[in-house]
C-alpha cells in the first residue's frame, strides 16, 4: 500500500457482531462513509446469503466488494490477494490465522500483509469510553496513514 492508495479494511460479520448496534453503526457511519481514505470489503465464509445481503444493504457495500468464500483459509487468501490491510473478526482462531499467515509490515516503502483485529464481546477501553477494538483499529489506521504520509 502506497500513499496514493486507499486503506482497505474488511470484516467478517457474525450474528453476534451484527447484533451490536454500535458495531453496525460504526461500520456504516465511520468506515463506509470515509470514501476518500478507505475501501470497505465484506469477506466471509458465512453461507447464509440472506444475512450477508442484509449486512451489505445496511452498510451500503457495493456487491463487487463482497467476497463469499469457502472457509477460513480462503478468507486468508482473499485478504492477501486483494491487499486488504485490516480485517475485523470475532473469531479468535481466524484472527490468529490471519496474523500468522500474512503478518503486517509497515515502512516507508509501503504497507503489506494484514492485521486482524479481534471484535470480542465489546470490551470497553476504559480511557476512551469505546470498545477496545475501535481503539485498536484507530491505532493501526493511524500508523498506516502516518507511514503513507511520510513515505
Amino acid at each position: 500500500m502506497h500513499s496514493d492508495e486507499k486503506l482497505k479494511i474488511a470484516f467478517d460479520p457474525s450474528e453476534l457482531m451484527w447484533s451490536q448496534q454500535f458495531f453496525r453503526d460504526f461500520m456504516k457511519n465511520e468506515i463506509q462513509k470515509d470514501t476518500e481514505g478507505t475501501i470497505l470489503y465484506l469477506v466471509t465464509s458465512n453461507t447464509d446469503s440472506a444475512f450477508i445481503e442484509r449486512v451489505r444493504d445496511y452498510i451500503g457495500i457495493d456487491k463487487d466488494l463482497v467476497m463469499e468464500v469457502a472457509d477460513d483459509d480462503a478468507i486468508v487468501t482473499a485478504l492477501k490477494d486483494n491487499k486488504i490491510v485490516l480485517h475485523l473478526t470475532d473469531d479468535e482462531k481466524l484472527n490468529d490465522k490471519i496474523n500468522e499467515a500474512n503478518p503486517i509490515s509497515i515502512s516507508e516503502k509501503g504497507t503489506s500483509g494484514t492485521r486482524a483485529i479481534g471484535v470480542y464481546n465489546s470490551v470497553q477501553d476504559g480511557n476512551k469510553l469505546q470498545p477496545q477494538w475501535v481503539t485498536t483499529l484507530t491505532f493501526w489506521t493511524n500508523q498506516i496513514k502516518r507511514f503513507q504520509k511520510d513515505g
